[in-house]
């Protein structure tokens, strides 16, 4: 005891030596502590500087100014970026960003080489950048890149693209460009390429950007035709408002013309809805003058229809469709409708005849300015009779007829009728009306009255049968009865159809038969024989086929008994083809012109990528008429449509770029 009191004592007391050993755990604790958030800083060197969260791998500060340095990443509300390096001054809210920046927020993704960013402005630089715009899937390329508002970018020679890729299959480029994100693009001088090859230069190009529909020139469309020579369309998208668009066209022919085209559209609450199209044309060689305008609108409805040229061979100059090539009337019309609901329809409509026929002065052409009526729609009236009601229906109109150069006319037309129904395995249907109508000539004057007397009376029944099969087949016969005459005297003029109408009586015998199984109907066939009791002769045979199964298929064709020759017959087929091609067929025969034309369309999907169209028309007589073949390509981000025709006195070859994104409208 006394060695140990004694060695106690020459050293530290016990109270010593335990607050000796407590301090140095408590030095050793908070050097543990030091090195921990030492290495947590070395992480997270710095949190909300200026309002923004900026960490990096290392930070000092100098000055004002902070310095960051390895994997700096920034966020400051929605957006997140980075650097490999940072530098961002406390005072002016400016964030230089060094090597491997990026942004990214919800509307683009940013890369660049270098930033300069002003972080209160939200604005700034940025150098070697791309641009890739979220909401169409855009991409944009610049040495240069300034951000001078909010979502809004000004470049220089900048690359417009939608291809992802460092060699794009499609670009814009121009030297100026202003982007406004969600909204559109604005490029002067502006170069359409594909790949690495220019196809058109517009010295100002704009395009939507954003989810929202916005104005901007459309893919455009170029061609040659030995007809008309190089061809050019150059389309433009307007978006007026959320409900309202039009779509403008300029089109040039070098050869010989020029011309445009509107297109407008509008929908509104309600469904109520209406497109208008204008097209002018303007033949400088064969000194043509076009004015084509169609439109419609629902709720009253409403539909024009103008037609004019001042050319008579401009069908046979421009034939837009084929079967316009012998037409001799251009046909202008204009048409309102207003719906009364459980009573009928009122209708105005105007109508402007131009003769193409050579030596025809147009002065002398009848024209229907205008004709007004009223439709009274089918409804009850009157007792039942054996327990089925009495139908009663009427049209009613008055049109003016006029011409600047001999006899002008007035109409009123009133054709009220009857039609009732008796029986049920046999049942018979009659229709009968007393029509009246009053012509008021002028030039000389003259008054006329007709009264036309029309009775139609149908026996109809029905046989059905069950195969094992599950298919059904019905057998519907029909004997009918169709007599129609006029009193009065005759008009010394033909104003339309109406006034080519006589007596008569005809007499028809028809069978109807229809197949039918689980999936429904898929076949009907009729056959009609009418005899003419006036003529006391056999009127041709008609046969009407349709079919929705193995193939869709329509035909109708007449028979003369007496000549045992088809005087007219049309088919009309589409089919399947190994699920990739589909093919259109339309056979038609006149004895008038003794001739059978050829129609064939075919579509074979060679790939998602390549779809190959081709078509034509070949008239026995006169030899083929028109061919055609187009080649669509369809990649990623573009696509293109080659197009060749060749008929009668012209060849053209024609190409439509289709360009992801551009002239999408909605």
């Amino acid at each position: 005891m006394r060695e140990g009191a004694a060695g106690v004592s020459k050293g530290v007391s016990i109270r010593q030596i335990i607050i000796r050993r407590g301090v140095w755990r408590a030095l050793c604790l908070q050097l543990l502590v030091i090195l921990f958030w030492s290495a947590v800083a070395a992480g997270n060197t710095a949190e909300n500087i200026g309002g923004n969260n900026i960490t990096a791998d290392s930070m000092t500060y100098s000055g004002g100014r902070y310095y960051f340095k390895g994997s700096v990443q920034v966020i400051r509300d929605a957006m997140n970026g980075g650097a490999d390096n940072a530098v961002y001054d406390e005072n002016t809210g400016d964030l230089h960003l060094i090597g491997n920046v990026y942004m990214v927020d919800p509307e683009v993704v940013i890369n660049a080489k270098e930033a300069f960013l002003n972080l209160k402005e939200k604005t700034g630089a940025l150098y070697d950048a791309s641009i890739f715009l979220r909401s169409r899937n855009f991409y944009i390329k610049s040495p240069r890149i300034d951000k001078v508002a909010p979502g809004t970018y000004l470049l220089k020679k900048a690359v417009f693209t939608a291809c992802d890729s460092p060699k794009p299959a499609w670009s814009v480029t121009g030297g100026d460009m202003k982007v406004i994100v969600d909204d559109k693009v604005w490029i002067r001088n502006a170069e359409v390429k594909l790949g690495p090859v220019p196809v058109l230069y517009t010295p100002y190009f704009v395009s939507p950007v954003g989810t929202r529909r916005a104005s901007g020139f459309l893919a455009p469309n170029a061609g040659y035709s030995t007809f008309g020579g190089l061809y050019l369309d150059v389309p433009y998208y307007w978006a007026i408002s959320d409900n309202r668009d039009a779509t403008f066209s300029l089109d040039y022919y070098s050869k010989r013309a020029f011309g445009g085209s509107m297109e407008g559209r509008y929908l509104e609450p309600g469904g109520l809805s209406g497109f208008e199209k204008l097209t002018y044309l303007k033949d400088w060689k064969d000194h043509v003058d076009y004015l084509y305008l169609r439109g419609w609108h629902t709720g009253p409805y409403a539909f024009v229809n103008l037609d004019l040229a001042n050319h008579q061979d401009f069908n046979k100059l421009y034939d837009f469709k084929f079967q316009d090539r012998e037409r001799r009337f251009l046909e202008s019309k204009g048409e309102a409708h207003l719906d009364f609901p459980d009573t009928g329809e009122a209708f105005v409509r105007a109508r402007w005849f131009q003769d193409e026929l050579d030596g025809t002065e147009q002065s002398s052409v009848l024209q229907e300015l205008p004709e007004a009526g009223f439709y009274f729609y089918p409804r009850a009236v009157g007792p039942r009779l054996l327990g089925r009601p009495v139908v009663f229906n009427m049209q009613a109109a008055a049109a003016n007829f006029w011409r600047e150069q001999g006899q002008t006319a007035f109409r009123l037309d009133a054709a009220p009728r009857l039609s009732y129904v008796t029986g049920n395995a046999v049942n018979l249907f009659q229709s009968a009306g007393v029509g009246f109508r009053h012509y008021d000539f002028l030039g000389p004057s003259q008054d006329i009255d007709r009264l036309v007397f029309d009775y139609d009376a149908a026996l109809r029944t029905r046989v059905e049968r069950t195969y094992q099969n599950g298919v059904t087949h019905y057998v519907e016969p029909t004997l009918e009865f169709l007599y129609h005459d006029l009193s009065g005297p005759t008009p010394p003029m033909v104003l339309d159809s109406l006034e080519m109408e006589g007596k008569s009586e005809v007499l028809q015998a028809s069978v109807m038969n229809r197949l039918r199984d689980a999936k429904g109907e898929f076949l009907t066939l009729q056959i009609a024989e009418p005899y003419d009791t006036l003529a006391g002769r056999l009127q041709p045979v008609s046969l009407n086929v349709a079919a929705s199964r193995p193939a869709a298929m329509s035909g109708t064709l007449t028979y003369d008994p007496y000549t045992m020759k088809i005087e007219t017959a049309q088919i009309d087929a589409s089919f399947s083809v190994l699920k990739a091609a589909r093919l259109y067929v339309r056979e038609t025969f006149s004895r008038d012109t003794d001739s059978w034309v050829h129609n064939i369309d075919s579509q074979v999907v060679v790939s998602s990528f390549l779809t190959l169209i081709n078509g034509g028309w070949y008239d026995t007589k006169a030899g083929l008429q028109e061919f055609h073949s187009e080649v669509q390509y369809r990649s990623q981000c573009w696509g293109m449509d080659f197009v060749f025709s060749k008929k009668p006195g012209d060849t053209a070859f024609y190409i439509r770029l289709k360009l992801l994104g551009i002239g999408r409208s909605t």
